[in-house]
């Protein structure tokens, strides 16, 4: 069902890119002139259609009914130290549990090339090598104190130099 509503909002409600971002215009013409729904207002154009598109299969239904507790945040790893205002996209973000890996794709919104600032926090207790295009970079050892990595990234979204963005991996030094 999900599917077929977003079909029918990128083929009528004008679907429109602005600095990175995809909404669809405010429109308060009911229908058009064969009876399809044309109306938009703004939480439907800036939120909720984005919203849909970001659902996973029971997504929501999973959230409602099994909310992770403050358990969970206090232990799983995270990103932490970006706003809107770095003005880059995250693709994929990921702690693979059983790899001990942590997995970041970002890429930027206009195609410049940016310098980004963040920490990865609650990372287990390790020696841990970045990756980038499968080259190590860096080395850092984390205690049980600190479970912080500080990463200093250069990110871009050029297709022939990285196909899905700026990439780093972060593995326990003696698994990669």
């Amino acid at each position: 069902m999900t599917a077929g509503l977003l079909r029918h909002a990128d083929k009528s409600l004008n679907p429109t890119w602005d600095k990175g971002g995809l909404f669809y215009p405010r429109n308060e013409t009911s229908t058009d002139e064969y009876g399809n729904w044309k109306l938009v207002e703004l939480y439907t154009g800036n939120a909720a259609i984005a919203y849909a598109r970001l659902n996973v299969t029971d997504g929501q239904k999973k959230m409602w009914e099994k909310p992770w507790s403050t358990e969970h945040f206090s232990a799983f790893p995270y990103i932490d130290g970006i706003t809107f205002a770095s003005g880059v996209d995250f693709l994929r973000c990921t702690w693979d549990t059983d790899k001990e890996a942590f997995v970041l794709t970002m890429r930027t919104w206009d195609g410049s090339r940016k310098i980004v600032q963040l920490q990865v926090k609650n990372l287990p207790a390790g020696r841990y090598g970045t990756y980038r295009d499968g080259k190590l970079v860096r080395e850092q050892d984390l205690d049980d104190i600190s479970k912080t990595l500080e990463m200093v990234i250069e990110v871009w979204n050029e297709q022939y130099l990285l196909p899905m963005g700026s990439v780093a991996y972060l593995y326990p030094y003696d698994q990669a």
